[in-house]
């Protein structure tokens, strides 16, 4: 069975609806803090989860570009070499980003 645009706009809207529903409801059924420090401390300890998370994703590209980097040197191909370069350079200042956010006074 072939889906055409209309359909799949249908269900696009329909799983973005699934979707808000389900994150409306979660924060319906969220404990609310006992006091202000309670709600502080959930922000920053969400904090820390998503820099864990940035700080992963930048590792990994960093690895991929080195990955890529080593195989272009390999092959004498320049234009991957700057391209496996530029994403060694990208993936290095993405794992580092919450750090030189929270030195320039931005984070934690």
């Amino acid at each position: 069975m072939k889906i055409n645009k209309k359909n799949w706009k249908i269900v696009a809207v329909c799983s973005v609806l699934v979707a808000c529903f389900f994150v409306c409801s979660m924060l319906a059924f969220a404990e609310p803090a006992a006091d202000a420090s309670g709600a502080a401390n959930a922000v920053w300890s969400f904090n820390d989860v998503i820099s864990t998370i940035v700080q992963a994703v930048g590792a990994l590209v960093s690895l991929v570009s080195i990955v890529f980097l080593a195989a272009s040197i390999a092959g004498h191909d320049t234009s991957q070499r700057v391209s496996a370069g530029l994403g060694l350079a990208a993936g290095l200042l993405i794992a580092f980003a919450p750090t030189i956010l929270s030195s320039i006074g931005i984070g934690k």
